[in-house]
């Protein structure tokens, strides 16, 4: 948000409705860089709305709602962060089974 506009409500009243449509009330997970100026304040507008950092990486926080199952809280705090070698993004096999 541009600064002429910060401090406004603009921000809050975004993520309130970005939370209000149906997938926004399924979501558990946001990632928030630590570079940028706007994600920092995302991330500090998500905490009032249920969100909590459960881990925070050489470039990015990860925060989980309330709502989160405690399963999944601790496979994000826990999980091995190591990046995939290149090619193997997701870590399934790329081969085309017909």
């Amino acid at each position: 948000m541009d600064e002429p506009f910060q401090g406004r409500g603009y921000g809050r009243a975004m993520v309130e409705e970005l939370l209000a449509t149906p997938l926004g009330k399924r979501t558990e997970l946001a990632r928030c860089a630590l570079a940028s100026e706007g994600s920092r304040r995302c991330a500090h507008l998500l905490h009032a709305y249920g969100f909590a950092s459960r881990r925070t990486l050489a470039s990015e926080e990860w925060l989980l709602h309330h709502r989160t199952p405690p399963e999944i809280v601790h496979l994000v705090m826990t999980m091995d962060m190591v990046p995939a070698p290149r090619g193997e993004a997701s870590g399934r096999s790329h081969t085309a089974t017909r």
